[in-house]
């Protein structure tokens, strides 16, 4: 019981610390033990890659007459085995269970997912190594291992989340900075590795042994520094990342303020806002339209700018009633809010015909996106619509 204790405690407190540092609300439970739980599974995933790759370098090495056991062989086996299967699996346990996620509506909420993957990973190797090793080895673990594991989890979930703002906000530059990610946490993960490995190699020198008992100490100053200022800069930057743009074009085919839908807008690119208001670097808080004070005579808005309600974590929130009195649109105009189907306001139907109903729009229980009637799978999260 001692052994198991040891094993797990680690994990539980830096958790403690990720969920402790969130400002929006707290994430539901089930996702976060389900993110758990598919990275410990990846556990095992991870042990048969590494052997199938520790045999297919040493079947390389030896068609090429290399010593194996050697240095280069173990620098090698930590960077393109250990570690680039690794964190493989706690990238990849992110990006297919929980990026498109509706859960996932803050970018702080990638530290929280991406420590999840990363401590659940950590927590069954810990199990296996301490159970067979003991209380020593459970002890060094609780401060090498599994904080590392942790760092590079809630570094690539950081960003992430980047990642994720930038993609539902229509925002080009560097879309995928969590690729870079993946690759400084394997560079990280592999030094890590190396240090502690090389000592075995058959032509390592007397005095290296000092060299990795440094190059340790180096590794894990950087490791519990980086994760310190990534979760401190998480939450210092938390953003909401379904807000204005994505409720206003992403909800379904762009649609401008005439009431037409269609992949461009006219004498605009696709996914530019039409809406006035400048895509905004992530980090910097969203522009958002000025309302008159309380009682005050309303302006009407430009022909170009929404008339529904701002959207916040997506929630709709009424418009102010009191004072408040939207500009009367010109008939024909054809402004639809946004979640219904636009439609010309006086079209003119033969005599003697019914009139003609917009069928129903069908939308995505997971993003809210509109959806075709012919289509199971929505084209924004990937999630099926006839389950």
């Amino acid at each position: 019981m001692n052994l198991l204790t040891i094993a797990i405690l680690p994990t539980f407190v830096i958790f403690f610390i990720v969920i402790k540092n969130a400002k929006a609300a707290r994430e539901p439970f089930k996702k976060i033990a389900k993110v758990f739980g598919i990275s410990v599974g990846s556990t095992i995933i991870a042990m048969i890659l590494e052997l199938l790759g520790e045999a297919l370098e040493k079947a390389v090495f030896k068609s090429m007459g290399l010593p194996i056991n050697t240095v280069l062989y173990v620098l090698i086996e930590t960077m393109l085995v250990v570690a680039l299967v690794e964190e493989g699996c706690k990238y990849f346990s992110f990006k297919l269970m929980i990026f498109h996620d509706r859960a996932f509506d803050n970018t702080y909420d990638g530290l929280i997912y991406g420590a999840a993957a990363a401590l659940g990973f950590a927590t069954f190797e810990n199990i296996l190594y301490v159970l067979g090793g003991g209380i020593g080895t459970g002890i060094l673990r609780a401060v090498l291992s599994v904080p590392l594991h942790a760092c590079t989890g809630i570094f690539m979930g950081y960003y992430f989340g980047i990642s994720k703002y930038k993609k539902y906000n229509d925002i080009q530059q560097d879309k995928n900075p969590q690729r870079k990610a993946y690759v400084i946490s394997v560079v990280i993960h592999a030094l890590y590795d190396f240090f502690l490995m090389a000592n075995e190699a058959e032509n390592a020198p007397e005095w290296f042994p000092v060299v990795t008992v440094i190059g340790v100490i180096v590794i894990m100053i950087i490791v519990y520094v980086l994760m310190i200022l990534t979760i401190r800069k998480g939450k210092r930057e938390d953003q909401p990342i379904y807000n204005r743009y994505y409720y206003e074009h992403l909800n379904g085919a762009y649609q401008d303020m005439r009431g037409t839908t269609s992949d461009k807008e006219e004498g605009v690119p696709v996914g530019a806002m039409s809406a006035g208001l400048p895509q905004q670097p992530y980090g910097q808080p969203m522009v958002q339209p000025q309302r008159p004070p309380m009682g005050a005579m309303q302006q009407p808005y430009p022909n170009n700018m929404p008339m529904n309600g701002m959207q916040n974590h997506g929630r709709p929130v009424q418009p102010m009633h009191n004072g408040y009195q939207a500009p009367q649109r010109p008939q024909g105009y054809g402004y639809s809010p946004i979640g219904q189907n636009p439609a010309p306001m006086n079209r003119q139907q033969p005599v003697g015909q019914p009139m003609q109903q917009p069928s129903p729009a069908k939308y995505c229980g997971e993003c809210g996106a509109k959806l075709e009637n012919a289509e199971r799978i929505c084209p924004i999260c990937g999630s099926r619509t006839d389950v």
